[in-house]
């Protein structure tokens, strides 16, 4: 069996003496926390215990740390592509390593001491929604707050046709397509839209709400507005609210109670930031941020680029 340091160089050639040594003690390190009998690697049939592999990285504390010895498998695991086992291993920590990649974003972006744009937190926000909730004439941007929350979506919020299931059942394909929909269940209403900023990637997208505290407000503003099935949820200035009117529209009762203008982006931000200060764990966070990105219809890229804050999260007088 040829020694460590033989097959980093033959996978490596133009790696330096220091780095070579630096990977021989990884994988001696990692090796030895599950062979501990063994003083000295003789060959590579342990490199096929991916369970006790996967708890060592998984013990390790960032994922930076990961990241290195992740590529030290993957290194051992190109010695010989020909096998059809090492084939199989090799791609177990590819994908683990596109995960890991995943913490490293998430790491580096709540990390950064340097950002400079703010948000509320979201205690300030449920306040705004406490406040908003006193004024029975907002009775309308109330629903619409306190949906943005469970449903961070952009502004085809204001698109939404409220209908029955039964209606919904009746209507051709054609029709259903054409419009943004949230339907009335028995138990819980389903949000169907077709229609948003990248539907041309995410196609339909489907979005149930169960939430106890949001379906009781949704029943009480569909009684008390009389909003009859197969029509506009929401009603401005006596026609069907824009998606611009929205928009404004959130900005100005934001702006008018806690002095800051708050838009559907904004919001989804307020959103995932509560996840980072809620949640420490980075694969709970990574698992809650997709979440939301698959309800807005956002790459998780995109969330961790220009959606996820510093854990940080203060009160900005110039949001939007």
């Amino acid at each position: 069996m040829e020694s460590m340091e033989g097959i980093i160089k033959q996978v490596k050639p133009t790696l330096s003496q220091s780095s070579i040594k630096n990977y021989t003690t990884n994988i001696n390190k990692l090796y030895k926390s599950f062979n501990t009998d063994i003083k000295n690697i003789t060959n590579l049939k342990w490199i096929y215990n991916r369970k006790k592999i996967t708890e060592f990285i998984n013990s390790l504390k960032t994922p930076n740390t990961k990241k290195t010895y992740i590529s030290n498998i993957l290194t051992l695991l190109n010695y010989d592509k020909t096998n059809p086992k090492f084939k199989t291993e090799l791609q177990y920590y590819i994908d683990l390593s596109k995960d890991n990649q995943e913490n490293i974003k998430l790491s580096l972006k709540t990390d950064n001491k340097k950002q400079t744009d703010k948000i509320i937190d979201m205690n300030t926000y449920d306040k705004l929604l406490s406040t908003i909730k006193q004024d029975k004439k907002l009775d309308m941007e109330y629903l619409q707050f306190l949906m943005l929350k469970y449903l961070p979506i952009r502004n085809e919020l204001s698109t939404l046709i409220y209908i029955t299931n039964e209606d919904y059942k009746k209507l051709n394909n054609m029709t259903k397509i054409s419009h943004n929909w949230i339907i009335k269940l028995s138990k819980f209403y389903r949000v169907i839209r077709h229609h948003y900023k990248t539907n041309s990637k995410y196609g339909m997208i489907k979005t149930d709400i169960k939430q106890k505290d949001l379906k009781k407000v949704l029943n009480e503003y569909v009684k008390s507005n009389n909003i009859q099935s197969n029509t506009p949820l929401f009603i401005y200035k006596d026609k069907q609210q824009t998606q611009n009117d929205l928009s404004q529209r959130l900005s100005y009762i934001s702006n008018k109670i806690i002095n800051v203008k708050l838009s559907t982006s904004s919001i989804f931000k307020i959103v995932l930031c509560n996840v980072m200060k809620q949640y420490t764990d980075p694969n709970t966070q990574k698992q809650l941020i997709k979440e939301y990105g698959s309800i807005r219809g956002t790459e998780y890229d995109t969330l961790i680029n220009y959606y996820v804050f510093n854990k940080n999260c203060n009160i900005s007088s110039n949001e939007d």
